[in-house]
């Protein structure tokens, strides 16, 4: 007998996405959809009839549907009385026990079988603490983990005590958007650190974030707390994500009762962030029917800025008007704002220059020049050839265009000195730098 033992490390976590309960009427319909997650679905009043890729099955009260991820399936309300039911997505990222659960079939429960009676309580205890307003927010937090464990536990040994020959555990069993997802959620958990419970600059693992020029921060906030209760709730981060994701990367964050999200953006110009701001309320507002107020953070270079934007945020949305001293973190003028917009749209123009600039900004060349470098870095002739650089670079290796074809389209007449400048720049001349990209696709 051995004196000693070491257990392999074990790493293990779960996630809930777009968990919920609903009461609707008869004739009411969910239209056909398919997600990554394990469906785990209760009705507690009422019938409801779900189709699962093309089969049909009826779920009476008490029954309990378990749907796999990735299977198509609607579902709707059956019979002349409303229904209630109760749905959790729950993820489980652990190579055994992800491809044990999702090994198995479609399968429906009735009310009395054995895994219907194990799962019920905890499903409705999952609910039931929502509904409790009694406890401290913390206890709450902790027995809804609590019963998500046990509700894994149900399912792991259900599934583990169902033969099926050909199983086997593969690391890789979970889908690609899955595993794109559970980096998504880790991307949040670090940028929630950053922002709310805050992180030390020496901590901060730049390589862990995704790759910018600058960040900025807008807040949503939702007026009626009883919005975060609804399902609707889920769709915000959908809806604020779509609205940005032009500007870059988007990570959203639920600080009930707002929204944060986070931009990190590789852009050369810096758009106008009070109109995407004003976007995303209207878009909220027209597809969720409730009212939304939004804020505008700022903007910063830094990661470590990140916890001050977040509490600009906050104070934007105070409603007593009081107003302090506190930096706004708008790092880039307005009339630099607007030069930048305007060389990213008018880059291929070779006419393009320091002086016309300026009297398009109705300024003295001179401030222009000046503003511009300290505000950017770069003299305004610098950032106009990193934008023409850039994008030549881009149909260096995404087109066939000739040399001369990219140069003119780059904003430059003369090929030779495209030529001279594209390889003082970056060593290497357009002809060699095509190839070199050709060579690896």
């Amino acid at each position: 007998m051995r004196s000693e033992y070491a257990i392999p490390d074990i790493q293990f976590q779960f996630q809930l996405h777009g968990t919920h309960y609903r009461t609707v009427e008869p004739g009411w319909m969910y239209p056909e959809h398919n997600h990554h997650f394990l469906e785990i679905n209760l009705v507690t009043e009422g019938r409801q009839a779900v189709n699962i890729d093309g089969k049909e099955r009826i779920q009476q009260s008490g029954d309990i549907l378990i749907i796999k991820p990735g299977v198509p399936h609607s579902s709707r309300c059956i019979g002349n009385v409303p229904m209630t039911y109760q749905c959790v997505h729950l993820d489980i990222d652990d190579e055994v026990l992800y491809p044990l659960i999702n090994r198995l079939n479609n399968v429906l429960f009735p009310e009395h079988s054995t895994i219907s009676e194990k799962l019920r309580p905890y499903l409705q205890r999952i609910f039931q603490i929502q509904d409790d307003q009694s406890g401290a927010a913390a206890e709450a937090r902790i027995a809804t983990r609590i019963a998500i464990l046990q509700v894994i536990v149900v399912l792991a040994e259900w599934a583990s005590s169902v033969r099926i020959s050909d199983f086997k555990l593969d690391k890789t069993d979970s889908p690609l958007q899955l595993r794109r997802l559970r980096e998504r959620n880790g991307l949040e958990k670090k940028v929630r650190e950053l922002m709310i419970e805050g992180s030390p600059e020496e901590t901060i693992d730049e390589s862990a974030f995704p790759p910018y020029r600058w960040i900025g921060m807008y807040s949503i906030r939702f007026p009626d707390i009883g919005f975060w209760s609804k399902p609707d709730r889920f769709m915000a981060k959908i809806i604020l994500q779509k609205e940005l994701e032009s500007l870059g990367t988007v990570v959203t964050v639920v600080e009930e009762p707002s929204i944060l999200a986070l931009i990190f953006s590789d852009h050369f110009a810096v758009p106008p962030m009070e109109e995407y701001a004003a976007r995303c309320k209207t878009a909220m507002e027209q597809k969720l029917h409730t009212e939304v107020e939004s804020s505008f953070g700022g903007m910063t270079t830094l990661l470590q800025e990140v916890g001050r934007l977040y509490k600009q945020c906050e104070r934007h949305m105070k409603s007593d008007g009081t107003e302090d001293d506190s930096p706004t973190f708008d790092f880039v003028h307005r009339d630099i704002r607007a030069a930048m917009q305007y060389i990213e749209a008018n880059y291929t123009n070779p006419h393009l220059s320091l002086a016309r600039m300026a009297k398009i900004l109705d300024i003295t060349p001179n401030y222009l020049s000046s503003l511009f470098t300290s505000q950017t870095g770069l003299t305004f002739s610098q950032h106009l050839i990193t934008i023409r650089l850039h994008h030549a670079k881009q149909m260096l290796r995404e087109t066939n265009l000739k040399i001369y074809e990219i140069a003119q389209r780059s904003g430059y007449s003369d090929a030779a000195y495209f030529s001279r400048l594209f390889k003082s720049t970056f060593g290497i001349s357009p002809n060699k730098y095509k190839a070199s990209m050709s060579s690896y696709t």
